[in-house]
């Protein structure tokens, strides 16, 4: 047989509707299958045999119609890589790339482009790519029309906004479109997370639902692109455990380029407080209490340059009662950064004199507010700031509604972002037992955790902590961001020293490993990290009083002493009424949280002394003397 002949077979073999296309991840569990059904692109995706996607359309709306059918495939091939990278900072200190590949070429009738499939242990993404090629130069994406199709009876955390509640809905109650990532639970009895990696010069995804089980991306307005061009990636993470979607979050890193940044010894992670008084008095304060608490900067939020919605107010002059050189000198002097509060406004009406100027002033890094979030063309806006700001060598906290997509991976000196629904609303525990199972699998969010009850000393505006205040000393535990605000109600002269309060000192906020210990979406969660050899470990719960047993085989072989921050009651004497003990502890040990309802415990272990060996008490483990012993041992009785 002559080889033009024998291309033709392959390529006739090739061809989508005479031969499927199919991909596993390299554990074998997932397989990713492509077929080409009525000149329609559609997929399957199925875990160790169980329907996760039913056949669901791959398409783009373009103009001019790149998509339109026949579509046939001209070639396809596979790749595998396996490897680990070391990221800056991050919720593990290393970070395993493991994944098949397959790309697929396609030709339609105006145009050839490229569908590129990946398939890791712990979930799908896929992308279009358009190379660059004759005929094709600009064109337009109107749509996005791939879609997700579920079994019927998923269910799903639904949030219309990026800073609202969660409500658990089955997919036909959905009414509008659902932020992301959208955690789903199949009847089957498996967990998925919807969405996005890599946007950056494209719209927002949203994710509506079209006919009951189907869930579509739609974009928050329309795409202007030049080929070659690939969009972000779609994204499907698949667990067992609703826990396993945060532990394998990182998928969403390494869909990310690599580190941009030629030097990064300046971007240093950290704790961060504000002073609620704008003034110069009140800021010193705030330098004075952070330098004693282990706490790396202070923060100057909306209005340290007057109103920043009147157009006159200019973020180069601070307000009166704020002496800005002086606060920056003495900051300086204890060790403390400073970070700066920008308008989103503002900066963009002289992004690159404004950044130069904080730099001189040597400001550590900028939190720039009220930004639109959503379109191709304020996508593209907040990435570009932040890569001047990267210019300038200052660390950014983006707020409002933007929600990461991984790119902090590509430019580190993006430590946080909102995108939550944070205590600045003072929400309930049962949405905070929801967020790290939905909003915290995209990344950092900056919550802005407080502990003492009011929100603002006037009487009238004051408004009270729906959680206990053991709740709150867990929280940057189970809440990741690398800047983690603490005390953002607080003032320095309502702490009193209580004892507790040695949980935030001592807590880091970026971490070399991170377990899900256990949790239901909505009911509690308990998630231990590490940094160094010191385990830190937050358990919450919603408004329900709970019981939960913590098995400690995540220590190492040694013994560690367990300081547990738990809420207590009137034997507590302080206004807090948080109780710490301390015990030892093994790896074989269970430890037993007693929950009220709202509440939460914080526990800090550090590996055992010879003295404290001596010294400490030894913890009454459930796996030794059953229940009363343990819950004993925990109250302190």
């Amino acid at each position: 047989m002559r080889p033009l002949v024998l291309l033709l077979v392959f390529c006739s073999l090739l061809t989508l509707g005479q031969r499927p296309l199919t991909l596993t991840s390299p554990d074998g569990t997932l397989t990713f299958r492509l077929n080409n059904e009525a000149g329609q692109l559609r997929y399957t995706l199925r875990y160790k045999n169980r329907p996760v996607v039913e056949p669901s359309v791959l398409r783009l709306v373009t103009n001019p119609r790149l998509f339109d059918e026949p579509l046939r495939v001209i070639s396809s091939q596979t790749n595998t890589q396996h490897s680990r990278w070391h990221p800056l900072y991050g919720e593990r200190s290393e970070v395993l790339d493991h994944y098949n590949e397959l790309t697929v070429s396609i030709q339609s009738l105006k145009a050839t482009f490229q569908l590129l499939v990946r398939v890791y242990d712990a979930g799908l993404a896929f992308q279009y790519n358009f190379p660059k090629q004759p005929g094709l130069g600009n064109f337009l994406i109107e749509a996005e029309n791939s879609t997700f199709r579920f079994q019927p009876g998923t269910q799903g955390w639904f949030s219309p906004t990026a800073q609202a509640a969660y409500r658990l809905k089955p997919l036909a109650a959905f009414r509008s479109a659902s932020e992301r990532p959208l955690t789903l639970q199949l009847p089957n009895g498996l967990f998925a997370c919807l969405t996005e990696a890599q946007t950056i010069d494209y719209p927002r995804m949203k994710l509506s639902v079209t006919d009951q089980t189907t869930v579509q991306a739609t974009l928050d307005g329309p795409v202007r692109v030049m080929a070659p061009f690939a969009t972000p990636w779609r994204v499907l993470l698949v667990a067992e455990q609703p826990g396993q979607l945060l532990e394998n979050n990182d998928l969403l890193l390494n869909l990310n380029a690599p580190n941009a940044l030629a030097h990064t010894d300046w971007i240093r992670p950290g704790k961060i407080m504000r002073d609620v008084t704008l003034s110069t008095a009140g800021a010193r304060a705030c330098v004075d209490f952070a330098a004693r608490h282990g706490i790396d900067y202070l923060e100057l939020d909306a209005g340290w340059y007057g109103d920043e919605f009147d157009e006159n107010a200019d973020p180069t002059r601070p307000i009166l009662s704020l002496d800005l050189p002086a606060v920056l000198t003495y900051a300086r002097r204890r060790g403390v950064g400073v970070w700066l509060y920008v308008n989103g406004t503002a900066l963009q009406r002289n992004p690159d004199g404004l950044l130069a100027l904080y730099q001189r002033w040597g400001v550590a890094g900028v939190k720039i507010g009220y930004v639109g979030v959503g379109s191709q063309a304020w996508t593209k806006w907040l990435h570009g700031a932040v890569k001047k700001a990267a210019d300038h060598h200052l660390m950014v906290d983006i707020h409002d509604e933007f929600r990461p997509s991984g790119t902090s991976r590509t430019y580190p000196n993006l430590l946080t972002q909102e995108g939550v629904s944070g205590n600045e609303q003072m929400p309930s525990a049962t949405h905070n037992v929801t967020l790290p199972f939905t909003r915290f699998v995209a990344g950092a969010a900056d919550y802005t955790i407080c502990y003492f009850s009011q929100k603002m000393t006037s009487p009238k505006a004051a408004k009270t902590l729906l959680t206990t205040p053991a709740h709150q000393l867990a929280l940057p535990v189970v809440f990741y961001s690398p800047l983690q605000f603490l005390y953002w109600y607080d003032r320095p002269d309502q702490a009193q020293d209580e004892p507790e309060l040695l949980f935030f000192d001592k807590v880091p906020t970026t971490w070399d490993d991170t377990r899900v210990l256990g949790g239901e979406i909505g009911r509690h969660v308990s998630i231990a990290r590490r940094k160094g050899n010191d385990w830190f470990l937050g358990t919450l719960t919603n408004t329900e009083a709970r019981r939960v047993d913590l098995a400690l085989d995540f220590l190492g072989e040694k013994l560690y002493v367990a300081q547990v921050f738990r809420d207590g009651g009137p034997e507590v004497p302080t206004r807090t009424q948080v109780a710490v003990n301390r015990f030892l502890v093994s790896r074989s040990d269970v430890l037993r949280a007693d929950l009220r309802p709202s509440g939460g415990q914080a526990v800090y272990f550090t590996p055992a002394t010879l003295a404290e060996v001596q010294q400490v008490p030894r913890y009454t483990s459930l796996s030794r003397t059953g229940a009363a012993g343990a819950v004993a041992s925990v109250g302190g009785r």
